[in-house]
């Protein structure tokens, strides 16, 4: 019973988490007009940000995760009982409903299987047990697998951990479920003019992606989260041209070369499909490049700093010069027999290719369209890169992690495929 009482309680922790700085209900941030329901995503963002900073202090959990949501509840007061609207209370009753109890149900099915992945119990887990037993950051870099693994996903896992009444490891990783769910609400919200819909399509979505596998531990569904996330921002500043949509993104990038080695990857696919947006604003392309090119330095500089390896990969130039045609032809045969298998046992992976051949130039003419083609062609790029030169024998590292890598990035493409059906559906109707 107790832990039943946990997991409600760390939901309305999680919920306190995104309902400050920035009022839900604010129009504006700092004289600067936003869209409705943007300001939750927004305060997710930038307190994970904050999060991840303090992270990288010489900071013992313990000694500031109180103040954190003392001030976020301080924050609450201000934006919500000082300034209380019923209307917009009862407005997003059935929304807040549906989420809860579909993040109770995953969080039960999480609380009942508890088995980490290979993965999470070799790095994952042990990296957030540095910081729920109060290490910091320059205890976990002594840690073999630090500069190979990010430790952000990890750090989050011990925070919310720790906000737990009996702080059993699992607590933690609700967060995830949280956050997949609002990601995929975050795109649900506006398909259709009817809200019945709009939950409808929500629900199916949660269904259609769900696994406890990617919540075993595994980060891959932060970086699906965030990318659906990403995705839904690129849309709406299409539409708007306001900067604070492309400054969201940044923050949104920044955590993920923080969670994962292949953020980066995703990091700079990103920022390139900002840059290919045509007539994009030349000062909101300047500020954009020089913003996420500097929060990149900034991880280079904490690595400088904390003499942590950059290139602790098994990647290396030696090995890229030795490669020979037949050890190419080899490793490229491999790596599309994988990604073919493992794409059409992913629906949202491989309903991109089917959508593409069927009305590909219609679907060109849209800027959103063209950004998502120009991501999965990036992304395919940087998936036969990434086995041709790595220095590992390719089948094995191709069936213990492609899946995963496919999974990850999926979560952009969803948007582009809602919006297909929407704008398909309302050709027959």
């Amino acid at each position: 019973m107790i832990e039943i009482v946990d997991i409600i309680l760390l939901f309305f922790i999680f919920f306190l988490f995104i309902s400050g700085p920035i009022s839900a209900y604010s129009s504006n941030v700092s004289n600067i007009k936003i869209s409705n329901n943007i300001n939750l995503y927004l305060n997710l963002l930038i307190n994970m940000n904050i999060l991840l900073y303090i992270s990288l202090f010489p900071l013992k959990l313990s000694n500031y995760i109180l103040i954190f949501y003392i001030v976020l509840i301080l924050f609450f007061i201000k934006n919500y009982f000082l300034k209380f609207n019923f209307n917009n209370l009862i407005g997003n009753f059935y929304y807040f409903i549906i989420f809860f109890v579909l993040y109770f149900i995953i969080s039960i099915d999480v609380s009942t299987q508890l088995n980490l992945s290979w993965d999470s119990k070799w790095f994952w887990y042990i990296k957030s047990l540095y910081y729920y037993q109060d290490n910091t950051y320059r205890e976990l870099i002594s840690y073999t697998y630090n500069d190979f693994h990010p430790h952000f996903g990890s750090y989050i896992w011990a925070f919310f951990r720790k906000m737990s009444i009996n702080e059993y490891e699992y607590f933690g990783r609700l967060f995830y479920v949280f956050l997949y769910l609002g990601s995929l609400l975050f795109i649900s919200l506006s398909i259709f003019k009817n809200k019945f819909l709009n939950l409808i399509v929500f629900i199916i979505l949660v269904v259609l992606n769900y696994k406890y596998y990617y919540f075993s531990g595994l980060q891959e569904v932060l970086i699906f989260s965030l990318l659906i996330i990403i995705s839904k921002l690129i849309l709406i500043y299409l539409k708007n041209k306001n900067f604070i949509y492309l400054f969201s993104i940044a923050l949104a990038i920044n955590l993920i070369i923080w969670i994962k080695s292949e953020g980066i990857a995703y990091f700079f696919i990103t920022v390139l499909c900002i840059n290919f947006i045509r007539k994009l604003n030349f000062d909101h392309r300047i500020k954009f490049n020089i913003f996420t090119i500097g929060l990149f330095i900034l991880k280079l500089f904490v690595f400088k700093v904390f003499d942590i390896n950059l290139n602790n990969q098994p990647y290396y130039i030696g090995y890229i010069l030795s490669l020979d045609l037949n050890i190419l032809i080899n490793k490229i045969m491999n790596i599309s027999i994988y990604l073919f298998y493992y794409s059409i046992t992913n629906i949202i992976f491989i309903l991109i290719p089917i959508i593409l051949l069927f009305n590909y130039k219609n679907l060109i003419k849209e800027e959103f369209n063209r950004i998502n083609i120009y991501f999965l062609v990036l992304n395919i790029i940087f998936i036969y890169f990434a086995y041709i030169f790595r220095d590992m024998e390719v089948v094995y590292s191709l069936k213990t992690t492609i899946d995963r890598l496919i999974f990850s990035s999926s979560g952009f493409y969803i948007l582009f495929i809602l919006n297909y059906i929407k704008n398909l559906s309302s050709k027959i109707i």
